[in-house]
């Protein structure tokens, strides 16, 4: 086998032989020149040249973004002057200024560029400047990309079209097929705010808007061993290495603290990242024409560095400014990592908390301007005491109230001396032979809450506004707030009063009939089963606590009668602001909704109803445009002398 490939090999080492002749001293062609590439940069062109750049997209001339250097720092001059990440940059501007391309059509026309999407005002701008040059030294438009590879350039100015692997305007951040995207500046913004070796801090000073702390890095004491029962002499020490521990040397809600959460705030020293840059000129907005956060951190080596903190409202996104920087930057930071800058109150240290037996809890009081709520558990069981009212309980809020005052925990606290505003509102929870008493103050200065005072004295805590919504319950919030509790089935007739005509419904047999003029006529179920199943599942929007109005003129009545007997009535008041004020048999309190309610039940009323007669004439001499323009009648009744909007409160017929 072997002898019969020599003969093979010998035949291939000659071919390769003459081939080395042949090409012998002549200099082999670079892949640019073997594809004919051509360079789409000036010669004299240097990155180091530019200092100025302008992308944008055709479609949108003005939404450029404007990268210049000045000073050897590279920013981005149409967001603030933020600073622009360097390997971002370099790596942008090596590309730009090698940009080689293959020749792939002569685009003489802007038809003819449209095919590649290379007008002036569909493809994507990429311009060079030099220093003081009012003209670009480069302006290369990409269109474009046929494949994932590769795009479709030209030079602005020039009509050759090349095809190139390098498609800036993705590179700038851009994507998708829509030519009208515009760059945005989140490509190129550098948002290292802080990049310090945890190593070399010594000292962390925070400043809130109601507490101050300052903790320290000091020598760990070294805990001497018992000489006692040592016969020998001690072995001379060796020098170890200090180790160190952080102490909260002042404020602090006390000496001990988490040193978990400490630890957290450490690192964020080490890399604290921006979301964005915004307006410097605008501080007010960003809560730092007077900051009322501060934190000053010490180091071994170098000047304190001095961050500067807002947050509009204590919720959402924070800003910070590097107050011992040269720059005027403001970055938006999210809202978690504003909280690690500076820490809830419970973050670092352990708070007080009602501790109490869920189910021995019997009794909590609310007082407050939107009414008082009183609760009782009776047989297991809650109960609405305050205000009094005929509608079932409801349980799930309840039930989050109950469970939230037995494991609560303050979210923050305050210093002694803290503005805290007036007393407004209160919570009392009995449980045993125990009752806790919270009392709420004004708004809380750091976080998004209350301050509150816990058994009257006077450490000031916060609540969170989550954890007030489930406690600080109103009448709304306790009471199921759909106030016709009927059975569909049951409802046997309707009578109604709407826009000056009236409705007479009845069911027989499963069957509704209309009364029109003296006579029963049949209508359609469904119409009927709707208006019925509109008002059993009709919710009120809130109590109406306060006097109640006899002189209403009723926008809308409705009677359902049950197959009972019994009757259930409804008034409600025209729509003022949005609202209606409602009335209905058998419950204390007025009630409101919101309007639009009350107009869909009223346009379903409206579809079966006709037109009222007026006392003089009889129905033939009342047209049907007369009728409709007539007032309303008054409100379906008890009785013709008895309306129920006259009649006493909470009277059952």
């Amino acid at each position: 086998m072997f002898k019969k490939l020599v003969p093979l090999v010998v035949i291939l080492a000659v071919l390769c032989g003459l081939a080395l002749i042949r090409k012998g001293g002549k200099e082999q062609p670079t892949l640019a020149e073997e594809v004919n590439l051509k360079a789409l940069v000036p010669d004299d062109l240097r990155s180091g040249d530019i200092v100025r750049l302008e992308l944008f997209a055709g479609p949108a001339p003005d939404e450029k973004v404007t990268l210049e250097r000045s000073d050897g720092a590279w920013r981005v001059a149409s967001h603030f002057n933020a600073p622009v990440k360097e390997d971002a940059i370099n790596e942008f501007l090596d590309k730009l200024t090698n940009l080689k391309g293959e020749f792939r059509a002569n685009a003489d026309t802007d038809a003819k560029r449209g095919d590649y999407d290379l007008t002036g005002g569909t493809a994507f701008h990429v311009r060079a400047f030099k220093k003081d040059a009012a003209e670009p030294a480069m302006d290369v438009l990409f269109g474009k990309a046929p494949d994932y590879k590769t795009v479709f350039v030209r030079n602005a100015g020039g009509d050759p079209v090349y095809i190139e692997s390098k498609n800036l305007r993705s590179e700038a951040g851009v994507y998708g097929e829509s030519r009208e995207t515009a760059p945005k500046a989140d490509k190129w913004l550098d948002k290292d705010i802080l990049t310090l070796a945890e190593g070399t801090i010594t000292k962390v000073a925070l400043r809130l808007p109601d507490k101050a702390m300052t903790f320290e890095r000091r020598v760990k004491p070294v805990e001497k061993e018992d000489p006692e029962g040592e016969t020998e002499a001690p072995a001379v020490p060796v020098a170890a290495a200090p180790e160190y521990e952080w102490v909260c040397v002042s404020g602090g809600f006390t000496p001990a603290y988490e040193q978990a959460s400490f630890n957290n705030l450490l690192r964020k020293f080490t890399s604290l990242l921006a979301n964005n840059v915004v307006d410097p000129a605008t501080k007010e907005a960003w809560g730092l024409a007077s900051p009322a956060f501060a934190c000053t951190i010490s180091r071994e080596d170098g000047d304190d560095i001095v961050l500067e903190g807002g947050r509009p409202g204590n919720t959402g996104s924070g800003y910070l400014r590097l107050a011992s920087g040269s720059a005027d930057i403001v970055y938006e930071v999210s809202s978690y990592n504003f909280e690690q800058l500076f820490p809830k109150g419970s973050a670092l240290f352990t708070l007080p908390a009602l501790t109490l037996d869920q189910s021995g809890i019997s009794r909590i009081v609310i007082d407050q301007p939107e009414g008082r709520v009183v609760l009782a558990k009776k047989d297991d069981e809650w109960e609405v005491l305050e205000p009094a009212e005929n509608l079932p309980v409801q349980s799930t809020g309840v039930k989050a109230l109950v469970s939230t005052l037995s494991n609560w925990k303050p979210a923050d606290y305050a210093d002694p001396g803290t503005d805290t505003g007036a007393r407004s509102r209160s919570i009392s929870v009995t449980a045993g032979e125990i009752t806790r008493t919270l009392t709420f103050l004004g708004d809380a200065k750091a976080i998004d809450g209350a301050y509150v005072k816990l058994d009257g004295d006077d450490t000031l805590f916060a609540m969170g506004r989550t954890d007030m919504a489930k406690v600080l319950l109103e009448a709304r919030d306790v009471y199921t707030l759909t106030p016709l509790d009927i059975d569909e089935d049951e409802v046997t007739r309707v009578e109604a009063a709407y826009d000056g005509k009236t409705l007479d419904l009845e069911k027989n047999n499963g069957a509704w009939t209309q009364t029109v003029d003296g006579k029963a006529k049949p209508v359609a179920r469904d119409a009927c089963e709707d208006i019925i199943a509109s008002l059993a599942e009709f919710q009120v929007a809130d109590f109406h606590f306060g006097k109640r109005e006899p002189d209403w003129t009723p926008y809308l009545s409705v009677k359902l009668v049950l197959a009972d007997g019994a009757e259930h009535l409804l008034n409600v008041a025209p729509e003022v602001d949005g609202r209606h004020l409602l009335e209905l048999s058998g419950k204390q309190h007025l009630f409101e909704s919101e309007a639009g309610g009350i107009e869909e039940i009223a346009a379903q009323i409206a579809a079966l109803t006709k037109p009222a007669p007026g006392p003089e004439a009889s129905e033939a001499e009342a047209p049907e445009a007369d009728a409709a323009a007539a007032p309303a009648t008054g409100p379906v009744t008890e009785s013709a002398s008895q309306p129920l909007i006259g009649g006493s409160p909470g009277e059952t017929p």
